[in-house]
């Protein structure tokens, strides 16, 4: 018999860069999808979208980051400690860039890539531990969050942040062929 599945794989590259956009340092992590995002995934499988306007609203849309320290879980709906103002609106980096790459269509995977950029004026100072993909630009909507471990990321006012989040979905087939009846 032969079993066909599907996984979603998360892998995260974030490019400390200075003024020159050159890079200072990178961090390559790969993080946990979460129950909001795999629900998406089997309401559009299932077909119960009533319009892509719905089904756009499971699509990532920001980047935030934090300063918590707990392990990303699937049932997460926001960060460990998101960084807000005033304790109160969180700080949610626009994604600029998304694109599907086909490359590897023959090997059974899609890449989706999303991009943004922060500003050499936001999160100075301040010693980021974690990482979300969040589908609106507040409240509990995260799609998938990352922990940057213990090597934080402390930025200047000389330096942005590079963010590269590729969500990878992939079809595999195991086992064998047998004949049915």
């Amino acid at each position: 018999m032969i079993h066909e599945q599907m996984s979603i794989e998360n892998n995260v590259t974030l490019t400390v860069r200075d003024e020159a956009f050159n890079v200072i340092k990178t961090y390559h992590k790969r993080n946990r999808i979460t129950n909001l995002a795999l629900y998406g995934v089997a309401k559009l499988i299932f077909g119960n979208f009533v319009s892509l306007d719905e089904a756009k609203g499971y699509a990532p849309k920001y980047i935030a980051f934090g300063t918590g320290s707990t392990t990303p879980a699937p049932t997460d709906s926001g960060l460990g400690n998101e960084i807000t103002i005033n304790n109160d609106e969180p700080v949610r980096v626009l994604i600029t860039q998304r694109n599907i790459v086909n490359t590897n269509l023959t090997n059974g995977v899609v890449k989706t890539v999303f991009r943004a950029y922060t500003s050499s004026s936001t999160f100075n100072g301040i010693a980021l531990t974690e990482m979300g993909l969040f589908i609106e630009d507040s409240g509990n909507n995260l799609f998938a969050r990352v922990g940057l471990g213990g090597d934080p990321v402390i930025k200047t006012e000389k330096e942005v942040l590079d963010i590269l989040w590729e969500v990878n979905v992939r079809s595999t087939t195991t086992g064998g062929v047998t004949n049915e009846s």
